[in-house]
Protein backbone atom coordinates (compact mmCIF):
# COMPACT_ATOMS: atom_id res chain seq x y z
CA UNK A 1 0.00 0.00 0.00
CA UNK A 2 0.96 3.63 -0.49
CA UNK A 3 0.51 6.41 2.05
CA UNK A 4 1.46 10.01 1.33
CA UNK A 5 0.79 13.58 2.40
CA UNK A 6 2.15 16.85 1.15
CA UNK A 7 1.69 20.07 -0.79
CA UNK A 8 -0.31 20.71 -3.94
CA UNK A 9 -0.11 23.49 -6.54
CA UNK A 10 -3.23 23.36 -8.73
CA UNK A 11 -4.14 25.20 -11.90
CA UNK A 12 -6.50 22.58 -13.35
CA UNK A 13 -6.73 18.79 -13.68
CA UNK A 14 -4.06 18.76 -16.42
CA UNK A 15 -1.62 21.26 -14.86
CA UNK A 16 -0.53 20.75 -11.27
CA UNK A 17 2.35 19.75 -9.02
CA UNK A 18 2.32 17.51 -5.98
CA UNK A 19 5.18 17.22 -3.49
CA UNK A 20 4.79 14.72 -0.70
CA UNK A 21 6.42 12.55 1.94
CA UNK A 22 5.32 9.01 1.24
CA UNK A 23 5.68 5.47 2.51
CA UNK A 24 5.42 2.19 0.69
CA UNK A 25 3.93 0.19 3.56
CA UNK A 26 4.71 -3.14 1.89
CA UNK A 27 8.47 -2.48 1.75
CA UNK A 28 8.50 0.04 4.64
CA UNK A 29 10.33 2.53 2.40
CA UNK A 30 10.03 6.25 3.10
CA UNK A 31 10.61 8.73 0.29
CA UNK A 32 9.84 12.14 -1.18
CA UNK A 33 7.57 12.08 -4.23
CA UNK A 34 7.49 14.97 -6.71
CA UNK A 35 5.23 14.93 -9.75
CA UNK A 36 4.67 17.89 -12.06
CA UNK A 37 2.04 17.69 -14.80
CA UNK A 38 1.74 20.01 -17.82
CA UNK A 39 -1.14 19.64 -20.25
CA UNK A 40 -1.83 16.19 -18.80
CA UNK A 41 1.73 14.91 -19.30
CA UNK A 42 4.24 14.18 -16.54
CA UNK A 43 7.17 16.57 -17.01
CA UNK A 44 8.89 15.72 -13.70
CA UNK A 45 8.62 12.57 -11.60
CA UNK A 46 11.13 12.04 -8.79
CA UNK A 47 11.35 9.66 -5.87
CA UNK A 48 14.03 10.40 -3.28
CA UNK A 49 14.60 7.92 -0.46
CA UNK A 50 14.48 9.32 3.06
CA UNK A 51 15.17 8.19 6.57
CA UNK A 52 11.93 7.62 8.44
CA UNK A 53 11.97 10.97 10.24
CA UNK A 54 9.83 14.09 10.38
CA UNK A 55 10.44 16.54 7.55
CA UNK A 56 9.16 19.89 6.37
CA UNK A 57 8.30 20.59 2.75
CA UNK A 58 8.76 23.93 1.02
CA UNK A 59 7.53 25.16 -2.35
CA UNK A 60 8.64 28.58 -3.59
CA UNK A 61 7.38 30.03 -6.84
CA UNK A 62 8.90 32.96 -8.71
CA UNK A 63 7.28 33.52 -12.08
CA UNK A 64 7.36 30.19 -13.90
CA UNK A 65 10.14 28.77 -11.72
CA UNK A 66 9.15 26.59 -8.75
CA UNK A 67 11.65 25.28 -6.21
CA UNK A 68 10.78 22.18 -4.20
CA UNK A 69 12.85 21.69 -1.02
CA UNK A 70 12.77 19.73 2.24
CA UNK A 71 14.24 20.17 5.72
CA UNK A 72 14.45 18.24 8.96
CA UNK A 73 14.84 21.39 11.09
CA UNK A 74 13.15 24.23 9.16
CA UNK A 75 16.44 26.13 8.81
CA UNK A 76 18.61 24.07 6.47
CA UNK A 77 16.78 23.35 3.20
CA UNK A 78 17.79 20.78 0.60
CA UNK A 79 16.71 21.50 -2.96
CA UNK A 80 14.98 18.52 -4.56
CA UNK A 81 14.18 20.09 -7.93
CA UNK A 82 13.88 23.45 -9.65
CA UNK A 83 11.27 23.33 -12.41
CA UNK A 84 10.01 25.67 -15.11
CA UNK A 85 6.26 25.06 -14.94
CA UNK A 86 3.32 26.19 -17.07
CA UNK A 87 1.39 27.33 -14.01
CA UNK A 88 0.96 31.01 -14.78
CA UNK A 89 -1.63 33.18 -13.09
CA UNK A 90 -3.61 32.34 -10.00
CA UNK A 91 -3.09 28.93 -8.46
CA UNK A 92 -4.84 27.06 -5.74
CA UNK A 93 -2.51 25.73 -3.08
CA UNK A 94 -3.22 23.25 -0.38
CA UNK A 95 -2.47 19.90 1.11
CA UNK A 96 -3.08 16.42 -0.18
CA UNK A 97 -3.35 13.03 1.44
CA UNK A 98 -3.29 9.69 -0.35
CA UNK A 99 -3.99 6.25 1.06
CA UNK A 100 -4.04 3.47 -1.48
CA UNK A 101 -4.29 -0.23 -0.75
CA UNK A 102 -4.68 -3.18 -3.10
CA UNK A 103 -8.28 -3.67 -2.03
CA UNK A 104 -9.56 -0.10 -1.67
CA UNK A 105 -7.70 2.66 -3.52
CA UNK A 106 -8.70 6.10 -2.32
CA UNK A 107 -7.41 9.61 -2.82
CA UNK A 108 -8.32 12.61 -0.77
CA UNK A 109 -7.33 16.07 -1.90
CA UNK A 110 -8.15 18.86 0.49
CA UNK A 111 -7.55 22.01 -1.49
CA UNK A 112 -7.95 25.38 0.11
CA UNK A 113 -6.91 28.56 -1.67
CA UNK A 114 -4.26 29.91 0.69
CA UNK A 115 -2.09 31.96 -1.64
CA UNK A 116 -3.07 33.92 -4.72
CA UNK A 117 -0.96 35.53 -7.47
CA UNK A 118 0.65 37.47 -8.74
CA UNK A 119 3.58 36.04 -6.88
CA UNK A 120 6.74 37.91 -6.04
CA UNK A 121 10.17 36.40 -5.75
CA UNK A 122 11.65 35.22 -2.50
CA UNK A 123 15.39 34.75 -1.93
Amino acid sequence: SYIGAGLLLWKDDANFARFERAVNATTNTTFLKLDVFADGDVIVSRNLRLDNTNIRLQVIRSGRTVRFSHSTNGNDWTLVQRVQVPLAGTLKTGVLAINSTATAPTMIQAMKPMVRGPFGSRP
